[in-house]
């Protein structure tokens, strides 16, 4: 009987020990999961500010587009008056004779 008794302080010693190692695992547990909300939220926090910042960069890439645009639109349009005032300048020199009176280089404007 006295190796039962043994046998039974030993094992009520591991068990013992083995609660002891459960309450260790479950506040280990207990702070991965704690960790984990934090992580989650802090990607969450992350993932918001990405897609705002996403958005103003789009909103900033439409507004430059437009300004390029309207900017092509108005240097075409430049560009279409000067070749209309050099073609009605070329027409007034032929228009009044003096075609071959006036040198190359004067007639023409680069």
């Amino acid at each position: 009987m006295a190796g039962m008794k043994e046998f039974k302080k030993e094992l009520a010693e591991m068990n013992s020990e083995l609660k002891s190692l459960n309450d260790h695992i479950t506040e280990l547990t207990n702070k991965v999961i704690d960790m984990t909300g934090d992580v989650s939220s802090s990607l969450n926090n992350t993932a918001t500010e990405l897609h705002e910042t996403n958005m103003t960069v789009r909103d900033s890439m439409k507004q430059a587009t437009d300004a390029v645009i309207a900017m092509t639109e108005s240097i075409t349009k430049i560009l279409g008056v000067l070749s209309l005032g050099e073609t009605a300048r070329e027409s007034l020199i032929k228009g009044l004779g003096l075609d071959g009176l006036i040198p190359d280089f004067i007639k023409k404007r680069k």
